[in-house]
């Protein structure tokens, strides 16, 4: 399908997932069983604490997820092109806290954005680049925006912006729990 996300189209899904916010949960579900513990002792008790404050996190950022998510979807640049797309998402990640180095491995729209210090290093990658001549308006229908331009057939609209999400939801609960570690989001211009 066509990925993207518009208000007008909540309820329609255009592409796997319809949004950010339910792209995040199918990772965050996905990958939960790595918190999972044994027993109810203090550590799995932390550990539900830091689950719900990630979660709320992401539930509480989803209006700026989603308008990140879209504007993504408009700029629409393709592989070492994404000026906009990765620039929107370096300053999302330097307004939550982290450090970004643009330009990285001598390619303009790479960039590695990082919080922390010390182990355990999560890393976290990020996609945000277009497919050229699949331009479409946000439906499940062949409706092009402007035909032959490039548009986001696979989802890195929402792909990029979800990890973005993850990372700043993760930073925030270790953050609130005082636990140390290091969050490297990597900006890949694909």
């Amino acid at each position: 399908g066509y990925g993207g996300y518009n208000d007008r189209y909540r309820d329609v899904r255009v592409d796997d997932h319809a949004t950010p916010i339910a792209e995040l949960k199918r990772v965050y579900g996905l990958h939960k069983r790595v918190f999972r513990t044994r027993g109810g002792g203090r550590r799995s008790r932390r550990l539900s604490a830091l689950r719900k404050a990630v979660l709320e996190g992401i539930a509480n950022d989803e209006g700026d997820l989603v308008a990140l998510s879209d504007a993504i979807w408009r700029h629409a640049e393709t592989s070492l092109e994404e000026t906009q797309s990765s620039g929107s998402l370096a300053e999302y990640l330097e307004k939550n806290g982290f450090s970004v180095e643009r330009g990285v491995a001598g390619m303009p729209t790479a960039f590695v954005a990082s919080w922390g210090k010390g182990a355990p290093v999560i890393g976290i990658l990020g996609e945000f680049d277009a497919l050229p001549g699949i331009s479409n308006q946000a439906k499940p229908e062949r409706v092009p925006l402007t035909e032959g331009a490039p548009g986001h057939g696979c989802g890195h609209n929402l792909f990029g912006v979800a990890a973005a999400g993850a990372a700043v939801a993760a930073k925030r609960a270790l953050q609130a729990e005082g636990i140390s570690g290091t969050i490297k989001y990597f900006g890949c211009p694909a």
